[in-house]
């Protein structure tokens, strides 16, 4: 069953080494990430739920996590939910998943096909600018911020989230 779980800031790393020392292989992590080019040098990778994971393991109740899993580190909590969440999750998971490139990063047409009427760059020259969507095409977004016209190929290394 999938839950999610709230993770302590950039500690996905030490938290999978704690549920491998408690559970051995049985369990699956899965965060959606996007590899950002900061400078056109340092490549930072970013967790695009936050500090949110989703964890699969099958033999999940919660007096089974509270009891044994509560406190490792890297933990703040999970969030338990029904057969439904789970099967939610698993295709959210499996959407995410299709959209991922080689090596396992969410390529940019997974924010495009989000995109309606605002975005926000997350990366590049233009980082933390808002955009008023004008027009969105096949393979670009045309928008504006104030008086800048803007335009972002779905294929540029130029990350929008949609607002």
């Amino acid at each position: 069953m999938w839950i999610v779980a709230k993770i302590k800031k950039n500690q996905e790393s030490i938290l999978t080494k704690e549920l491998k020392k408690k559970l051995k292989e049985n369990f699956t992590i899965y965060y959606p990430k996007v590899l950002i080019t900061e400078n056109n040098k340092k490549e930072k990778i970013h967790n695009i739920l936050g500090n949110y994971i989703f964890f699969y393991y099958s033999e999940i109740n919660s007096s089974f996590f509270n009891s044994n899993l509560k406190f490792l580190k890297g933990l703040q909590y999970f969030i338990f939910g029904n057969r439904n969440d789970s099967e939610q999750i698993m295709n959210f998971v499996k959407f995410c998943k299709s959209s991922e490139n080689k090596r396992g990063y969410i390529s940019n047409s997974f924010f495009f096909n989000m995109i309606k009427t605002k975005a926000k760059i997350i990366s590049g020259p233009l980082k933390n600018i808002i955009l008023n969507i004008i027009d969105i095409d096949k393979n670009k977004i045309i928008a504006n911020s104030g008086e800048i016209k803007i335009s972002i190929k779905k294929k540029s290394g130029n990350y929008c989230y949609p607002l």
